[in-house]
This record gives C-alpha cells, sequence and structure tokens, in this order.
C-alpha cells in the first residue's frame, strides 16, 4: 500500500480537506501513482450543516448582510448556490456516478475512525485529531432552514445523502 509518507505532494497531505476526487487523476499522474492502488477516503460532513456553515464563512466576508436567515434563503435559492462547486458528490463520485472512494467517514463519527485514519497515514498522523465542532451554529443549523431550503440541498447532495444516510434532523 503507498502511504502519504511515501507522496511527496502537499496536495495529498493532511489538511488538505478539499481534494475533489477528480483531481485524484492528476496527483497521480504527476507522481507516477496508480490510482487504483490508493486506499482512498472521504471525510465529509451532514450537508444541511455544511451549508449553514459556508454561508457563516461567506456572510463574514461580506459585512453588507443585514438580515442572516433571509440572506441564507435566498443564497440557497441563488445560481450561486446551485454551482457544482458547493456539491458534496463532487468529493466522493465521478462525473459518470461512480463512487471513487473506498471509505467514507461521516464526520460526525470521525472520532471512532481516528486509530484507522492514523494507521493509513503513518508518519503524518500527528495532523489527525479529535474532532470538536468549534462553531456554535454548527449545532443550530436547523433555525436556518425552511421545507424548500431543505429539499433544496436534499437534491444538490442526492447521492451523498443517501450513501450516508443523512437526514435533517
Amino acid at each position: 500500500m503507498i502511504r502519504f509518507k511515501d507522496v511527496n505532494d502537499m496536495r495529498l497531505r493532511p489538511g488538505n480537506m478539499h481534494c475533489q476526487i477528480k483531481d485524484l487523476d492528476l496527483i497521480c499522474s504527476d507522481n507516477d501513482l496508480d490510482k487504483q492502488k490508493l486506499h482512498k477516503v472521504a471525510c465529509v460532513r451532514n450537508p444541511w450543516r455544511r451549508y449553514a456553515s459556508l454561508f457563516h464563512m461567506i456572510r463574514y466576508k461580506n459585512a453588507h448582510i443585514n438580515n442572516p436567515k433571509q440572506d441564507f434563503l435566498k443564497w440557497i435559492n441563488s445560481e450561486h448556490f446551485n454551482r457544482r462547486a458547493f456539491s458534496l458528490d463532487r468529493f466522493l463520485f465521478d462525473d459518470d456516478g461512480s463512487l471513487s472512494v473506498d471509505e467514507v467517514i461521516p464526520v460526525d463519527e470521525w472520532n471512532k475512525h481516528i486509530d484507522k485514519l492514523k494507521l493509513l497515514l503513518g508518519d503524518n498522523s500527528e495532523s489527525i485529531h479529535d474532532y470538536q465542532t468549534s462553531y456554535s451554529y454548527e449545532n443550530t443549523y436547523k433555525q436556518w432552514y425552511n421545507q424548500q431550503a431543505i429539499d433544496r440541498v436534499s437534491e444538490k447532495d442526492a447521492k451523498t445523502i443517501k450513501l450516508i444516510g443523512y437526514k435533517f434532523e
């Protein structure tokens, strides 16, 4: 098995949390690696929590947002939100819709998988630690949604939601 410590490519280092699965072909090509021999693990967040978090990040960068909940609902229904760049599915599925990773770990279950991740990462395991929610809205994300917004996220990340069994709860 190829381990992180054997590959000198910053795109594969722990902490690069947003590497899309399609980027792996380029990374493998650049490093003379066979993608099929890699054990690919993806960690995913509850999509409804994730979009609330993403909006908060956008909001804090754009101080002109005056009515956060109303603006969140506008954003969820906007063309900007429709961009594939926001979809969780792009991290897990190839363009043909097939699952492209060997293992998917819900962030909510991160702490259950730490030992296995440390084994996979070898010498780079110092970057693996207990996951703790650091944002207060992470546990209050439901207040941002109405039924239409719930449904929009359900459609956008349908494959990931089905794979993990996520529910808006």
